[in-house]
């Protein structure tokens, strides 16, 4: 390998390395509405940051003799790469369902793909050093297809793992990608593309592998790519979390954090997990029993659908989700409006007739609810999408 060119991957291989750390220690740390998806993102951080330097040791030991540190390798990168597609499908989870419970038996599960690679990595180590060496340096060694079958077995996990998530994110295409619920609200549009153009990379990625063409510029340009999807994930994540640059190391005002979750326990007597257990019936009845619906929907008609206490309901709304009762019923009949302006059934209706059946009985109070969640008045969010709809 031209010692310039090892350089350079060196140099590009570092700073991924620091980033990830830095990364993985913000969203570790950070107090947010969805602070469990975000410390799974942590944990894939720093999953790649171990991988990057074991990658780094591979590339200095295959440049220099083989006798100096190839005898050292062993193929932990293979057992590492198993697990990011299993991480990252749980940060999916986790962002779509905040109190989702994750089981020692559900990672097991999903760790079984990395069974293969772990006995492997076990017979290697049994084998003589000039037997490992062979196996790296050539390429058409007798035991090389173990190699090759983990290989593809990699990439066959993570292309399934991609299509998973990327199908689970694009079911919320309805409701423009807004994902609510716990006290979170965000629109996850970019992971659609930050998912699709990982898919891209990887299918084209593997005629290159099938082809054994593996060379330096392409491990260069392979390593900017991984880190220019890191760099675009974690901004994104803390777009998404409501953490900007100024709150890295500060807590953000704004976020729902453990000490006021600790002032509503104090007052009531309620533990964290009653909380989340209250904020997750909330949340599903919204969405499934849509009592929003309702003209004359009420405090009392929540409290029997959730069977949370009345005053319990009060402090979740007003407390934790920062709203007043009406302010919350309104935000899901807006939404529901939202769907209906843009679906081809409803296209004809009139607004009046959106607004009934989105459960207000004034055309007002419509009006100004969802100009205070969309920035638009329904007529000039349908005079918009009726222009879209024209240009395409």
């Amino acid at each position: 390998m031209n010692h310039e060119l090892l350089i350079l991957i060196t140099g590009i291989a570092i700073l991924p390395e620091l980033i990830l750390v830095f990364f993985s220690r913000i969203l570790w740390q950070k107090e947010s509405s969805i602070r469990r998806a975000n410390r799974m993102l942590s944990r894939i951080f720093l999953l790649l940051a171990v991988l990057n330097c074991w990658m780094l040791f591979w590339y200095h030991a295959r440049s220099g003799k083989p006798d100096s540190l190839l005898p050292y390798y062993f193929p932990l990168d293979q057992i590492l790469v198993m697990f990011i597609g299993p991480t990252f499908y749980f940060y999916i989870r986790l962002l779509f369902d905040r109190s989702y419970p994750l089981s020692w038996r559900q990672l097991l599960l999903h760790a079984l793909p990395a069974i293969p690679a772990l006995v492997y990595v076990i017979y290697f180590l049994t084998l003589a050093a000039p037997i490992r060496v062979g196996m790296i340096t050539d390429h058409a060694h007798r035991l090389r297809w173990m190699d090759d079958v983990l290989d593809y077995c990699f990439y066959l996990q993570a292309i399934s793992y991609l299509f998973i998530c990327l199908a689970k994110v694009k079911k919320l295409h309805k409701t423009d990608y807004l994902l609510q619920g716990h006290g979170y609200s965000g629109n996850i549009r970019w992971l659609v593309y930050f998912l699709g153009v990982a898919l891209v990379g990887i299918l084209g990625h593997l005629p290159l592998r099938a082809l054994q063409n593996c060379n330096d510029p392409e491990v260069l340009i392979g390593t900017i790519s991984i880190t220019t999807l890191v760099v675009v994930l974690f901004l994104q994540s803390l777009l998404n979390s409501g953490l900007s640059m100024q709150y890295m190391f500060e807590t953000p005002p704004e976020i729902v954090t453990i000490p006021i979750l600790k002032k509503v326990q104090i007052r009531h007597g309620l533990k964290e997990t009653q909380i989340s257990d209250y904020l997750r019936k909330l949340d599903t009845v919204m969405e499934t029993e849509k009592p929003y619906l309702d003209h004359h929907c009420s405090q009392e008609m929540i409290v029997e659908l959730t069977g949370i206490p009345k005053h319990h309901l009060s402090q979740l709304v007003n407390k934790i989700l920062k709203k007043n009762f009406s302010d919350f019923i309104n935000e899901y009949r807006c939404k529901y409006a939202r769907i209906l302006l843009e679906s081809e059934e409803s296209r004809q209706l009139t607004i009046e007739a959106i607004a009934q059946q989105s459960g207000f009985h004034s055309k007002s109070i419509f009006y100004d609810s969802f100009k205070k969640l969309y920035d638009k008045t329904p007529s000039e969010y349908k005079v918009n999408l009726k222009k879209e709809q024209e240009i395409v």
